[in-house]
This record gives C-alpha cells, sequence and structure tokens, in this order.
C-alpha cells in the first residue's frame, strides 16, 4: 500500500514529506512500542483500520519475495491506540488489503463501492485525463480521451477487483483498446516521452519532428516518413503486481493487418497512487 490518511486528513501518497507534514511527528502516528524502537501508524484510506508505515526513515524491513526494502505500508491487523479499532469484515473486503492483478478479471461484488467508485471517475476526468497524458507522455487531445473513458465506464471495467480509487488511469489505459499514435504530440522534458521518442525513432516509417511556432516555442509531433498506409499504436499491458509495473509497447502495422504488427520497443513504468477528491 502506497496511500495513507490520518484521523482527520487525506488521502496521500506515502512520503517522508507527506506523512511528517500530515501527522506533525506526534502521537498516534509516531508511537514508541515496548521494545523502545520508534513505529509510525496512519489509517488505511479505503477500509479505515490502522495501517503501519514501514522503513519511513530506514530500510529495516526487507520484502521477502522482492528483496525490496521501499517505503509502504500494510494493514496491522490490530488495535493501535489512538486509532480507530480494527474491523476484521472492512479489511477483508478492503481493495487495497490483497491487491488483485489486472489480468485478473473477477468482478467485485460491492455495488456500493462500485457506484461509488464510478461517481469518483465521472466527477474527475478532467483529472484523469491530465494524469493520462502524464503516464504516457503523450499530449492526446481531450475528446479522444473522452471516448475511451466513456467505453470504460459503459464496460463496466471500474467494477472489476483490481479497480481501486488510487489507480484509476491505469485501470482505463489497461482495460482500453491501444491508443493511436500518429499525429500526436509528445510532452517536453518527460521522461517516458524520451523513452517513446526513442522507440518511434526507430521505425523506418514515422519518426520525431521538432515543430516551431511563431514564438520560437519547440514542439514534438509524430509523424509519418513512408507514404504506405501505416498505423501507429500504444499497447498498455503486463501488469507486475508485485513490482507494481506496467509495460508500455510500440507497435506499427499496415491497414488491415493488425495480427502482422511490428513491435518497436517497450518500456516499463513504475505505478504511482492518483488521488481525486
Amino acid at each position: 500500500m502506497n496511500v495513507f490518511s490520518t484521523l482527520t486528513k487525506g488521502p496521500f501518497e506515502i512520503t517522508i514529506d507527506n506523512f511528517v507534514d500530515a501527522t506533525h511527528k506526534k502521537e498516534p502516528y509516531f508511537q514508541v512500542d515496548t521494545k523502545g524502537k520508534e513505529k509510525h501508524y496512519a489509517i488505511c484510506p479505503e477500509c479505515g483500520n490502522p495501517i503501519q508505515i514501514i522503513n519511513l526513515f530506514g530500510q529495516e524491513y526487507e520484502e521477502q519475495i522482492t528483496k525490496k526494502r521501499n517505503t509502504h505500508a500494510r494493514h496491522t491487523g490490530k488495535n493501535i491506540l489512538g486509532l480507530p479499532k480494527h474491523d476484521q469484515l472492512k479489511y477483508l473486503g478492503c481493495p487495497l488489503h490483497k491487491a488483485s492483478s489486472f489480468s485478473c478479471r473477477r468482478l467485485r461484488n460491492d455495488e456500493v463501492y462500485n457506484s461509488n467508485l464510478l461517481s469518483l471517475i465521472n466527477k474527475n476526468k478532467s483529472k484523469i485525463i491530465k494524469d493520462i497524458r502524464e503516464i504516457t507522455g503523450i499530449n492526446f487531445k481531450n475528446d479522444y480521451l473522452e471516448k475511451i473513458i466513456k467505453t470504460y465506464i459503459n464496460s463496466n471495467n471500474y467494477s472489476y477487483s483490481h479497480t481501486h480509487r488510487f489507480n484509476i488511469p491505469y485501470s482505463i489505459l489497461y482495460t482500453s483498446m491501444s491508443l493511436d499514435l500518429f499525429g500526436r504530440y509528445l510532452f517536453i522534458d518527460n521522461c517516458i516521452s524520451n523513452e517513446i521518442e526513442r522507440i518511434v525513432n526507430c521505425s523506418a516509417n514515422f519518426e520525431i519532428k521538432n515543430i516551431e511556432d511563431e514564438n520560437k516555442n519547440i514542439s514534438k509531433k509524430i509523424v509519418k516518413k513512408s507514404t504506405k498506409y501505416l498505423h501507429l499504436i500504444l499497447k498498455v499491458s503486463h501488469h507486475n503486481i508485485k513490482a507494481k509495473t506496467l509495460r508500455l509497447s510500440i507497435l506499427e502495422y499496415e491497414d488491415d493487418d493488425i495480427d502482422n504488427a511490428v513491435m518497436l520497443g517497450n518500456t516499463t513504468i513504475a505505478m504511482k497512487p492518483y488521488i481525486y477528491n
């Protein structure tokens, strides 16, 4: 888990600065255990149960499987002084308790949660569009992404167990059709955009062209070099739940010949929480 709430505020992404600013480094969030060790606690934004922040300042705990020592949170499974009492039923139903892979197509049997999630998506479409652009590094037009979100909603893809309110843009990208890249503009000085540019420039048929406007501002556009009728697409796939990553792949193919699409390259992106009000 990489998000937390306090008794009155949140949710927040887990970082040292966010946790210190939100808790002011006082009880009940900073506590000393019976062995004299400092422990850090907060509240799960989804189920309201106590959580412990692991490796906030150091790297004391190592994950048994991944061997990583990153900062994260986990449910305590017990009461913590000063925080809400542990509720086992809410804990078992918490989408952050045991996260599901995007490849797991299991519907969530919780109409209240699904309805709240749908409401959250509808109220935050503008921010979700902005976040999809950030994730992909590509300045897709509003109407293009609005259609993708509409299809996502109509298909009830938000009702799958892998989707919760902190991974909405990733869920949309994973479950949607591949995105058309021809004629799109890349963001400048964006690490993902730089990777997209590197991959596109491997093509004999497409390239990134610098476009200068009347004010001498430079933008980067994906253009075609070939006279062939070709498509260039971005595919989002391969969710790694342990590493918290997704794969972005770029392919090109001739008209009506998707089965023989050519893989130009791919890059792996780290997933982070996206928080919506």
